[in-house]
């Protein structure tokens, strides 16, 4: 999926000598009315179309159109389209696909295997190739491919942690080192626990990183999310994530997982810490002054926080803490209060954060704090492309992240149609109000100004509002005599 922002482009230009052109134009229809042609002369025009504007003759500029593209999403065009004095030309879904992916296709037993080594699961494969789920297996076992594990399918990166060397590697390792575990039992297989509101994003960087396809369970109010493979097993292992960790890992394995994330990723590793095991707060406090107070907070093995607080202190030796056990419990915690120092240390958290892969309650409540922007990842089909609500313009909040969920859960719908075989005109009552589309649109310039004065208006939706008023700044200083008014009206710095 990739996420893109709305636009618009004049198809007519809107050049000084097109000017000259629609004026005399103008002028010419509008001095017919009166018989007047002969008291046009060089430089009357503009003055003759303020005129007739003045006095509501409206007719006469119905002569004149401008032709506009437009990028935006399906629900804006849905708007535009009752428009009914204006022509419209727009990309199809019936026609156009908005995936790159096309029906699974499986005739030989080297297809079969080709698609099973690819991901694909048996009984994908039997229903693309004609062929039983026992037929596939046969000729799978004879190939001399290991299985997979029931509900275990998708190509598999299983080399992806054996070195830490990017944001995403880091940030992954911190979050399974405080809400993963490996159980050893059977087929080896990774497990990361979140509360079902937050479990999304980590499902979204596990299919993007590491398998295209992620089992998971429902545990009470939480999601298991379970990557199976030998290889993602060994790698974490020799990094010092154990099975049993929370009471068998010991100096030697903080030992090796803080030396396997290089200097400059830790702090991305403290971020996916932070983000399973700890809590970060701003708030005011109830005295006169309303003193500001914050806490961020770790938790973890006594002996991998005390190397985060040599890590900490070297950074910012300004703060006074210790790490000590957090209540009764075995666990240990690492609590940084001074509110300068939280925010030096949050931005050092989120400089390299990229939307969604990241806890969305903390990380709203870090970043309304610190005030940073942050690029948005492209997942999935790069063909299958969506436009940013302006609503998210503003400050983040979760619905988000709500928002991106419900996204790429059409997008695998969509995909998964026609994988099946269905074309894209059957397959697009899955799409999304937000899809991309294209629209050129024709209108004269009296109908330009009816749109303006309802799709201007503060009352009108705010991304039609977003999308039409740079469309009537422009064409306010273009045309100044129909639609500088308007601008006057709407845009306030339109000249």
């Amino acid at each position: 999926m990739h996420v893109m922002t709305q636009s618009h482009q004049f198809e007519t230009p809107l050049t000084p000598e097109f000017r000259e052109v629609v004026l005399h134009l103008l002028e010419g229809a509008g001095r017919t009315c009166w018989k007047s042609e002969g008291k046009a002369k060089e430089g009357s025009a503009p003055s003759f179309v303020q005129g007739i504007l003045t006095k509501n003759h409206m007719s006469v500029i119905e002569h004149a159109g401008v032709t506009v593209r437009f990028v935006t999403d399906r629900g804006i065009t849905h708007e535009l389209v009752r428009h009914r004095l204006a022509s419209f030309s727009q990309e199809s879904t019936r026609y156009v696909a908005s995936a790159t992916r096309s029906k699974l296709r499986v005739e030989t037993d080297a297809e079969v295997v080709s698609a099973y080594e690819a991901g694909q699961s048996m009984k994908r494969i039997a229903g693309a190739s004609g062929k039983t789920e026992w037929e596939v297996y046969k000729i799978i076992t004879r190939s001399g491919i290991p299985k997979r594990g029931h509900n275990n399918f998708g190509a598999v990166q299983a080399d992806y942690f054996n070195t830490i060397d990017t944001t995403e590697k880091a940030y992954l390792l911190g979050l399974i080192q405080a809400d993963g575990s490996l159980r050893a039992k059977g087929s080896p297989t990774l497990n990361i626990t979140q509360h079902g509101d937050y479990a999304w994003y980590i499902e979204r960087m596990l299919k993007d990183f590491v398998c295209s396809s992620v089992s998971k369970s429902k545990d009470r109010m939480c999601v298991q999310l379970h990557v199976t493979s030998q290889g993602i097993w060994d790698a974490l292992v020799s990094k010092g994530v154990i099975p049993n960790k929370s009471s068998d890992a010991g100096e030697a394995e903080a030992e090796l997982l803080w030396g396997s994330v290089p200097e400059t990723l830790r702090w991305d590793f403290l971020r996916g810490l932070l983000d399973g095991d700890g809590c970060v707060r701003f708030f005011k406090q109830t005295n006169p002054g309303e003193t500001s107070s914050a806490l961020l907070n770790w938790l973890g093995s006594e002996q991998l926080l005390r190397r985060v607080h040599e890590f900490l202190y070297a950074e910012s030796p300004t703060f006074e803490t210790k790490v000590r056990r957090h209540g009764t419990s075995a666990c240990y915690g690492l609590n940084i209060k001074h509110p300068a120092t939280v925010l030096h240390f949050c931005r050092k958290m989120y400089k390299n954060f990229k939307f969604p892969y990241g806890h969305p309650k903390k990380a709203c409540r870090i970043l309304e704090q610190i005030g940073q922007d942050y690029p948005i990842a492209d997942w999935g089909d790069p063909e299958f492309r969506v436009i940013r609500p302006t609503k998210f313009d503003a400050p983040v909040d979760p619905g988000w992240w709500s928002w991106f969920e419900s996204m790429a859960r059409d997008e695998d719908a969509y995909a998964e149609a026609l994988w099946m075989g269905w074309a894209p005109q059957d397959a697009r009552g899955v799409l999304p109000n937000a899809l991309k589309t294209e629209i050129v649109m024709t209108a004269n310039l009296r109908e330009w100004r009816h749109i303006f004065s309802l799709r201007c208006a503060p009352a009108a939706h705010p991304q039609i509002r977003a999308l039409m008023t740079p469309v009537l700044h422009a064409m306010a200083g273009w045309m100044p005599e129909v639609f500088q008014d308007l601008a006057d009206q709407f845009c306030g710095d339109a000249k």
